[in-house]
C-alpha cells in the first residue's frame, strides 16, 4: 500500500494593496489638511496693519444682538479696518466702526495723548478673545510708534465688539 499524496500546496493568498492603498492615502489627506491648518492660522495670528492706538479709555454698549451672533472672523476683519483707518487718518471710515452712542466720547479723545490718531500700528497681533453677555472682547498686542515723538512700545489692547441695528461695531477699548 502506498501512502497516500500530500495534499496539494496552497498558495499564500495574494497581498491586499487596496486597504493598504487607502488608508496611505488618508494618512497622506490628513497630514496635509492639519499642515494646511496650521499655516492659515499661524499667519492669520500675526496681522501686520497700517492702524493707530485706540483709546484707552473703557466704554459700554447696549447691543441688540447677542454674542454669540458674531462670528470671530468677522469681529476680527472688524478690528483689521478699524486699524488700518487710523493708519491712514481716515477718521471719515473710522468713526462708522464706532458704537454710535460711543463715537462723541471717541472723537474728543483721538487727538490727545495715546489717542487713536497719535501713533502708527507697526504690528497688530491677534491674541485670544472672551465671548460677553454683549459681544466679544477681542484681546491684541499691538506694536506703535508716536507720531510726535517716534518712540515705540507695545500695548495690549481689548477691543469690544457688538452687533447692532447698523452691523459689527467697536464699542470699547480699554
Amino acid at each position: 500500500m502506498t501512502a497516500p499524496a500530500p495534499p496539494p500546496q496552497q498558495s499564500p493568498p495574494p497581498p491586499r494593496h487596496g486597504n493598504r492603498a487607502a488608508l496611505i492615502a488618508v494618512a497622506v489627506i490628513a497630514v496635509v489638511a492639519a499642515v494646511g491648518i496650521g499655516l492659515v492660522l499661524a499667519f492669520n495670528n500675526d496681522t501686520t496693519v497700517k492702524g493707530g492706538l485706540p483709546a484707552t479709555s473703557k466704554t459700554t454698549s447696549s447691543p441688540t444682538l447677542t454674542a454669540s451672533a458674531i462670528a470671530l472672523a468677522d469681529a476680527r476683519a472688524l478690528i483689521v479696518q478699524y486699524l488700518d483707518d487710523i493708519n491712514a487718518h481716515n477718521r471719515a471710515d473710522a468713526t462708522t466702526l464706532i458704537c454710535a452712542n460711543r463715537v462723541s466720547d471717541w472723537q474728543a479723545t483721538i487727538d490727545k495723548p495715546g489717542g487713536d490718531f497719535t501713533v502708527t500700528i507697526t504690528k497688530a497681533t491677534f491674541k485670544d478673545y472672551q465671548a460677553t453677555s454683549d459681544g466679544l472682547n477681542l484681546d491684541y498686542a499691538l506694536d506703535v510708534k508716536s507720531v510726535d515723538t517716534s518712540q515705540s512700545r507695545t500695548s495690549n489692547v481689548t477691543f469690544t465688539v457688538i452687533s447692532d441695528v447698523a452691523g459689527l461695531r467697536i464699542c470699547g477699548e480699554t
